[in-house]
């Protein structure tokens, strides 16, 4: 493997230092809190500062106990809800998981709470449809103080302007003063009930962030904070003026505002000018972009679409030694999940700024006679596998993800095995019926499904599975073969080489990184070594991710 040219990045396998210390302050302030109320410490306090008995005639306390039921706990939970529908159509899978465990987790620890402490409301409390239950914690103030950070960290992440930060942070603030003031004005909560509402809602709000490895705070912590926007990095390649191009697939991009904006803070940060923005068409899926970026001598290329956009972006990136940053924005993300790029887009766009730099093989393939040849990353083959991709709706997958797949399968359930000859390498070549001939760079599928337990991205060997079922029970063995990792089957076949060759006696449907590309007779694939040059995670990432090891062996020799 090539040596990182990039600066060394902290593990992305588990949360930042800062996240961590800040999390963990703040469980100890609130658990230090609780034991100070429910040993009744405070007593004293929250009868000396008990607010005076409301009157429900008069005008302020109409007012607070509007405030009250407009922001209950319910109707911010749901704000929570929606914030995170919100960022899974954007594709921060990261900021969703974390806005899920704020709003479901954190609301059933408060009331688990309430259920351990058992403390009494004030004597003559105003009576409110949205207050009930036992005192401690204020469940007005524990949701909106959640829902305020939760909202903070959203506008922080996905790079809004500094004075979009600053207002949210200001109108958080003071909306916690301000149901604060209602909830004490109407004697919902005692005072220490406040406090420890709004300490639980900071504590739920940290730790839902640092589980979900949501990075708000810089990777250097506070006094970064103040720094990040005067000490930007230097560029990634010591160029003084290194240009970077994005090619990137219009119709996989939710939000192409706040794609921009998280690119453009980070190349902001690392110096890149006169950057080039390249999208892709139905004509010039990428291949053609990638070679304009390479003749303006660019020093990083980011593409950002589903498995088609990025083989086809590899395909021209072959041999160029220029990093390549993937930012998967597809279905099935297949390369992206083989290496351990993150899925959240703006943790992938981390990596491709960031991340360690490294090369890995890729597959050059001949079609038939076709004088030229092209390139995939991930897999490609002929057969069933192509039928079923072939026949997968569009509108449906992008409705429905995965699942789509499984009803192209049920409709291409009639495929009719073919005659092939397959060699590999100098080996004699074998002929036999096919339903699925699959030639495999990476070992992965979706949800983790190893198809070839052997193969790594730079081990400069191919491998490949060829699968001849005659029935159903055939094929539901070959499937348990498959999950069983290492199993067995006369109807399963798995092989290894530098060089493989399948011929068909009639065209079959074939198909490169999930995309049928058309029918052919012939496929003669090999090893292209060494051949992209990609941005991956770091070496403590890999190890938490057993989709992302690669081999730092000599390659292998078959």
């Amino acid at each position: 493997m090539s040596e990182s040219s990039s600066p060394a990045t902290p593990s992305r396998g588990r949360p930042s230092t800062p996240a961590i210390t800040f999390s963990a302050l703040a469980i100890v302030l609130f658990t230090i809190w609780t034991v100070l109320v429910a040993t009744g410490v405070l007593d004293g306090m929250d009868r000396a500062t008990l607010a005076p008995v409301p009157v429900f005639e008069a005008r302020s306390v109409q007012i607070a106990a509007a405030i009250s039921i407009v922001f209950s706990p319910p109707i911010l939970l749901l704000v929570l809800l929606c914030l995170a529908w919100w960022a899974s159509r954007r594709r921060l899978h990261n900021l969703t998981v974390s806005l899920i465990l704020a709003a479901i987790p954190g609301t059933a620890i408060n009331w688990l709470m309430k259920l351990l402490i058992a403390d009494p409301r004030p004597p003559q409390r105003l009576p409110l449809l949205t207050v009930f239950g036992p005192s401690y914690p204020a469940e007005h103030l524990s949701s909106v103080a959640m829902v305020a950070l939760m909202v903070g960290a959203t506008v922080v992440v996905s790079r809004q302007d500094r004075i979009v930060v600053w207002t949210w942070q200001v109108i958080g603030l003071l909306a916690v003063l301000l149901l604060g003031l209602c909830s004490w004005w109407l004697r919902s909560n005692w005072l220490a009930d406040l406090i420890g509402g709004v300490l639980l809602g900071v504590a739920v709000a940290a730790v839902s962030l640092m589980v979900a490895r949501v990075r708000v705070l810089p990777r250097e912590g506070l006094i970064a904070m103040a720094m990040s926007r005067q000490t930007p990095v230097t560029a990634v390649d010591g160029a003084p003026e290194a240009r970077c191009a994005i090619i990137y697939n219009p119709s996989k991009i939710v939000d192409e505002a706040a794609f921009r904006r998280h690119v453009d803070y980070e190349l902001s940060r690392h110096q890149f000018v006169r950057t080039l923005w390249l999208p892709t068409t139905v004509d010039e899926p990428g291949r053609g972009l990638a070679e304009v970026a390479i003749s303006k001598s660019v020093g990083l290329v980011l593409v950002a679409g589903g498995d088609g956009t990025v083989r086809s972006v590899c395909d021209g990136m072959a041999g160029s030694g220029i990093p390549l940053g993937i930012v998967p924005a597809g279905t099935g993300n297949l390369l992206a999940r083989n290496l351990g790029i993150p899925r959240d887009e703006r943790a992938a766009i981390d990596v491709a700024f960031d991340g360690q730099t490294r090369k890995i093989d890729l597959v050059k393939l001949r079609v038939d006679d076709q004088p030229e040849t092209q390139h995939f990353a991930v897999m490609g083959g002929m057969g069933f596998d192509a039928a079923v991709f072939e026949q997968t709706n569009a509108d449906l997958k992008k409705a429905v993800g995965s699942a789509a797949y499984f009803v192209a399968g049920a409709q291409a359930a009639g495929f009719e095995p073919f005659a092939a000859s397959v060699q590999i390498d100098d080996h004699p070549p074998v002929s036999r019926r096919l339903s699925v001939a699959v030639i495999g760079n990476v070992g992965f599928l979706q949800a983790g499904i190893e198809l070839f337990p052997d193969a790594r991205p730079d081990d400069g060997v191919l491998d490949v599975i060829l699968a001849s079922p005659r029935t159903l029970r055939d094929w539901a063995r070959i499937l348990t073969t498959v999950l069983a990792v290492r199993g067995t089957d006369e109807h399963l076949v798995r092989r290894r080489g530098k060089r493989i060759s399948i011929t068909a006696e009639e065209p079959v449907a074939y198909q490169l990184d999930g995309d049928t590309i058309g029918h052919a007779r012939r496929l003669v694939a090999s090893v292209d070594a060494q051949a992209l040059t990609l941005r991956v995670p770091d070496q403590s990432y890999e190890r938490h991710n057993p989709l992302g090891n690669l081999r730092r062996s000599a390659p292998e020799q078959s």
